[in-house]
């Protein structure tokens, strides 16, 4: 397992740099990548909020548990909460933005 580092102090850097010591391109390949998908960033809106607008009513708490699942989550959730406030139509939103 590789380790990333996001970043690096200066006189880190520098004293490598004197030392002769370099990371391998994989590393720095590995760290780059990981560099971009903080930058990506997270998401504060729901395309899909522009295409249902007109056929469906979205809640507040419907948008905002599809934007947790979707930026803090990883992957896994499980939706449970009282009987019909739109599970079914979170899953959908969380569905058609992946």
């Amino acid at each position: 397992m590789v380790k990333i580092n996001y970043y690096e102090t200066g006189n880190n850097v520098l004293a490598k740099l004197k030392d002769g010591k370099f990371q391998s391109s994989e590393y720095s390949k590995l760290n780059y990548l990981a560099n971009q998908l903080l930058l990506k960033g997270k998401k504060e809106k729901l395309m899909i909020e522009e295409e249902i607008k007109d056929k469906i009513t979205l809640y507040l708490h419907q948008i905002n548990n599809a934007l947790k699942f979707l930026n803090d989550m990883d992957g896994r959730i499980l939706i449970a909460d009282e009987v019909g406030l739109g599970k079914t139509i979170e899953a959908a939103i969380i569905l058609r933005s992946l």
